[in-house]
């Protein structure tokens, strides 16, 4: 494949294919020459003879043009496709069937009150929800970061219409904790985002509905 040849490799084909239809030329017009002058030609003859010249010129010309750098490889982040625009977030309904505690993962780092009673994997990160029975009902949100290397990442955790203080910043490790009190008998949403490509500002988001309805 094109994209195989080393620089090297491209310049001494492109050598080869140079010198090879120079001479390929070379004996087309010294042929057509000696016929001429022997006057032993026809009309018809000088036609065909015309055409091969033409045709052999451009097969000299798509040879000696250079080749076609390879295109350069995209800069894919981790599991999610790089491109521009905005993304359509992933939406989990909480309350539909699929295993509590679903996250491979262990939470690491214990910044929330409570105990967990949710999580799940998205991508390169880890979300974990927590529950107290402290101040009508505390539920607790925090997401680890498994890529390796610091991310931009925003998290809130609401209900309804109220919602807790969100956590904003570029973070290696892990977002959160954002709690959210007096939640008892209600249900939680995590909205979760990331940057994806910082020139072009494309973020990724995650939203997980309807959590800890009891």
């Amino acid at each position: 494949m094109l994209d195989e040849w080393t620089p090297m490799e491209v310049a001494l084909r492109d050598t080869v294919y140079r010198r090879f239809w120079s001479s390929v030329l070379k004996v087309a017009i010294d042929t057509f020459d000696r016929i001429a002058h022997r006057n032993i030609y026809s009309a018809a003859m000088i036609i065909n003879f015309s055409y091969l010249l033409l045709a052999l010129g451009a097969l000299f010309a798509v040879a000696a043009a250079p080749a076609e750098a390879p295109a350069e490889p995209r800069n894919e982040l981790l599991e999610l496709e790089d491109r521009d625009g905005p993304r359509p977030p992933t939406i989990i309904d909480g309350r539909k069937k699929r295993p509590r505690l679903a996250s491979k993962y262990s939470p690491v780092y214990d910044v929330c009150p409570g105990s967990i009673v949710d999580s799940g994997d998205w991508g390169m990160f880890s979300w974990y929800l927590y529950y107290a029975p402290r101040s009508g009902g505390t539920n607790c949100v925090m997401v680890r970061n498994r890529s390796g290397g610091a991310k931009t990442m925003e998290l809130h955790l609401s209900s309804g219409a109220r919602q807790g203080n969100p956590d904003y910043g570029t973070f290696s490790k892990y977002a959160g904790p954002v709690p959210l009190d007096h939640t008892n008998g209600k249900c939680v949403t995590i909205t979760f985002s990331y940057l994806v490509n910082r020139p072009t500002w494309d973020w990724a988001q995650l939203i997980v509905s309807d959590l800890a309805c009891g």
